[in-house]
């Protein structure tokens, strides 16, 4: 019998009952009703809420990005400029202008005379106090080095002041989100100091080669560098500055030029929605290494808790706060995670209070954007939800009471339309979520009612496709994670007088190279196979030809040394099956246990590097084949030769020598030999890891392009 003919019948029987025993019949029916929704419902709006502080904390890592990467450009073209400008000087048309120091924007008769206020130019007091500053978007100030005067280093302030229209070109630039609030330069040999817009307030003992911007500048290993926040000196502000060094042609530095971002622009930038306000933190985090065998230190380095250092000294650095919350290991907890994860979330109680924090990490590497949010306010849209359906399911409760109180003819008429109107939603909505959980994601609740349960329906609705796509999602990752995982050894083998490492760093979910250890036993000798092997393109396409290849070559390796017939028939397969345009480069190496016999086949992959231990030179082993998959017919030949008493061999992809540097320059071969020969005294896992170390330093903040795989063979003796 359905709930909407017991329903029915139960008003039919008891309409004479007195008034009281219907209310508690009905209030009964109701409660396991509006019970089951409302739990189903928070179940629902919970993860909902889950995922929704994920994406939040992502769209503000990516805006923290973009804005980044455009003050990093700012500043190199600022670079770029002034070093066109010293080449060939700042021209005529700036000859005639008259030049003016801070001190001149201090006094405003001596000043320019195109002052304005800027909102965002105040000076900012020890106690707090904000007084405006006047500025000049058409003369920049000069800050002149004791025991010089502005005449003295007129040549050098008017080519300095030709960088004015750079500098106004980058602040006038509708399409950034972000622009530099202030942009400046100091030359390193005359102590000269630029700003722009031009202001005053910098105090008498100002040098400019001893603040932090121009130190970090001025020894960076990369274009730009960002420097930790500092209280400006001539505003009071908390500040962020990425700066960049200046080189003459003959390698020698010219100076440093910079920008500043205010830190109450970035924290807009994480700022999160005002019913959040006083519910939540968001900060940028770095990981500091910790003691020796300790997880690293979280430093904070953005936060609205720096805003009782403005006005302060400005001498001295910012002391970077550590985030703590009431555990006792709270810092240690959260670093740990950090390290361990991109992106997560992890659960710390601040002052007595549940928090969830949730954090991604920046392009930067060891930078995070972390965000907290009270568990109340995280669950305040769940616990609003099921108090709108308690209060919805209980007034319509007392409505039908007040309707049976006052005509027990209607109860009749009334139990027909409210069975049908009420009962029937819930069903649909209970089999729905049924068919769902059966796995039949096609399933939708029509429910057409006009009030709270169609509002729900169409709620559920909605919600249905998402999780049909993150199923897929899910779906797709996991294969391709267990391909991963299926295709690379676990360990490197134990081979007498080797030592054995090998990495593979893909630059997708899923890669292209390929590495392999196996036995092979021929005729009662067993030797050592050693592969590699670089699948053109990412993806699943490229796993799946990586199966492939494994697959024919442990079908055909196992029992035979003859590398070629073994490459011959893979090829031929390959060949075949491969319709994407695909192909695959293989180097095959084999190893006799207690010899330094070596034969190999280079299938269109480049040369082994061979470091001998005893006089330091280089060798390659080396091939002249074309890669598989390409021409079935082609017959492969092999190499033989023979290994030095002590060495250290490398085979490597393209994705190593050939990543570059923000600049455009690759790591190249000779990095790599280099490496070899800082590492020789490391185990092939210290050599593995240097090699990997030195690729990624060397990329810096860019992208990795390619997948990263090598093997690294170490005789062992002495």
């Amino acid at each position: 019998m359905t709930i909407r003919t017991k329903l029915f019948l139960t008003l039919l029987l008891f309409s004479m009952v007195p008034l009281l025993v219907v209310a508690l019949v009905g209030r009964g029916n109701w409660s396991a009703v509006r019970s089951d929704l409302a739990s189903s419902t928070s179940d629902r709006i919970t993860t909902i809420a889950s995922e929704t502080r994920r994406h939040l904390v992502e769209k503000h890592a990516a805006l923290l990005e973009r804005n980044s990467a455009l003050i990093r450009l700012d500043v190199e073209a600022s670079a770029e400029a002034l070093s066109q400008l010293d080449r060939v000087g700042p021209g005529a048309v700036w000859s005639d202008r008259q030049l003016f120091t801070a001190e001149d924007f201090d006094d405003p008769s001596r000043g320019p005379t195109d002052l304005i206020v800027d909102p965002m130019a105040v000076r900012i007091e020890a106690d707090g106090t904000e007084t405006p500053l006047l500025i000049s978007l058409e003369h920049p100030a000069f800050v002149i080095p004791e025991g010089s005067t502005l005449d003295s280093l007129r040549t050098e302030a008017e080519t300095l002041r030709a960088l004015v229209p750079t500098f106004r070109s980058l602040r006038d630039d509708d399409e950034r989100l972000v622009s530099p609030v202030t942009q400046y330069v100091a030359l390193e040999d005359s102590g000269l100091h630029m700003s722009w817009p031009g202001k005053g307030g910098y105090p008498d003992d100002f040098e400019p080669q001893l603040r932090p911007w121009y130190q970090a500048g001025a020894t960076s290993l990369t274009s730009t560098t960002w420097t930790p926040p500092v209280v400006d000196a001539p505003t009071g502000q908390i500040r962020l500055t990425c700066s960049a060094p200046v080189y003459r042609d003959d390698g020698s530095l010219l100076g440093v030029v910079a920008a500043d971002v205010r830190m109450i622009d970035v924290l807009e930038d994480l700022a999160l929605p005002e019913s959040f306000e006083d519910v939540s933190q968001a900060m940028i985090i770095q990981l500091s290494p910790g003691r020796p065998g300790q997880p690293p230190i979280p430093e904070i380095l953005v936060s609205s808790g720096y805003s009782e250092e403005r006005g302060k000294s400005w001498a001295s650095a910012i002391e970077l706060k550590r985030f703590e919350a009431d555990a006792p290991d709270s810092n240690a907890t959260l670093g740990a995670a950090m390290m361990e994860q991109e992106a997560g979330s992890i659960d710390l109680d601040i002052e007595g209070s549940p928090w969830v924090w949730t954090w991604q990490r920046l392009s930067a590497g060891s930078t995070y954007v972390l965000i907290g949010i009270s568990h109340a306010a995280a669950d305040a849209a769940a616990t609003e939800v099921v108090s709108r359906i308690n209060g919805g399911i209980g007034s319509t409760l007392r409505q039908g009471l007040a309707v049976i109180g006052v005509v027990i003819i209607g109860v009749v008429i009334v139990g027909l339309w409210g069975a049908r109107s009420i009962s029937q939603p819930v069903q649909t909505l209970a089999l729905t979520a049924q068919a769902i959980a059966d796995g039949n994601l096609d399933a939708r609740a029509i429910v057409s009612t006009g009030d709270e349960l169609q509002s729900l329906a169409d709620s559920f609705n909605s919600m249905v496709p998402k999780l049909e796509e993150r199923a897929r999602v899910l779906e797709s990752l996991g294969i391709a994670r267990e391909v991963q995982q299926q295709l690379l050894p676990k360990k490197a083998p134990h081979v007498p007088g080797l030592d054995i490492a090998a990495l593979c760093v893909y630059s997708d979910e899923t890669g292209g190279d390929y590495f392999d250890f196996f036995p092979v036993n021929c005729q009662g000798n067993e030797r050592q196979a050693v592969v590699l092997g670089d699948v053109t393109g990412h993806g699943i396409g490229a796993a799946l030809l990586m199966t492939t290849a494994r697959a024919l070559i442990h079908a055909t390796a196992s029992d035979t040394d003859d590398i070629p017939r073994v490459l011959n028939a893979v090829n031929a397969k390959l060949t075949d099956d491969s319709q994407s345009g695909r192909f695959m480069t293989l180097f095959y190496l084999l190893l006799t246990p207690g010899s330094r016999r070596a034969d190999w086949v280079s299938a269109g992959h480049d040369a082994a590097i061979v470091l001998d231990l005893a006089s330091g030179g280089f060798s390659e082993l080396a091939g002249h084949d074309i890669p598989l998959g390409i021409d079935g017919g082609w017959s492969y030949t092999s190499e033989a030769g023979e290994l030095p008493d002590r060495f250290i061999a490398v085979i490597g992809t393209d994705g190593i020598w050939e990543t570059r540097e923000p600049g455009g320059e690759m790591f190249g071969k000779d990095r790599l030999r280099d490496v070899m020969l800082a590492e020789r005294d490391g185990s092939a896992d210290d050599i593995a890891q240097r090699i990997l170390h030195e690729v990624v330093r060397f990329r810096g903040d860019g992208p990795q392009a390619d997948d990263i795989t090598l093997i690294v063979l170490r005789s062992d003796e002495a």
